[in-house]
């Protein structure tokens, strides 16, 4: 009988032994998996700020202002109404040159 005690003894004993390495362990993975996830978490922010700054440098380079002033620097001007060859469009019919010149805000001349 004390035989018997003994290893149901030693049985809960290795069970609980079991039980105690495994929580253990479980932990030891859950704080592992949270400082990943924290890396993360800073790496995307890391990733979407620089993406906002690549987006304003970009909105920054392509500004009508900034663009407008290096085509007068290459040399290029506005067109002359006149001069303008007007295709019609797919969807609409051809604008006018009374259009065109508002969208390039040029004043359109008379011609006499």
């Amino acid at each position: 009988m004390a035989r018997r005690k003994r290893k149901a003894f030693f049985k809960v004993v290795l069970l609980l032994a079991f039980f105690f390495f495994a929580v253990t362990w479980i932990n030891i993975q859950a704080t592992s998996m949270g400082y990943k996830i924290e890396q993360k978490r800073e790496s995307i922010n890391r990733i979407k700020g620089e993406n906002e700054r690549l987006f304003q440098k970009i909105n920054s380079q392509l500004s009508l202002e900034k663009l407008e002033k290096e085509a007068f620097q290459m040399g290029l001007i506005y067109p002359e109404p006149d001069i303008l060859v007007l295709l019609p469009d797919k969807n609409r019919a051809a604008r006018r040159p009374a259009q065109v010149a508002k969208i390039f805000n040029m004043t359109l001349l008379k011609a006499s």
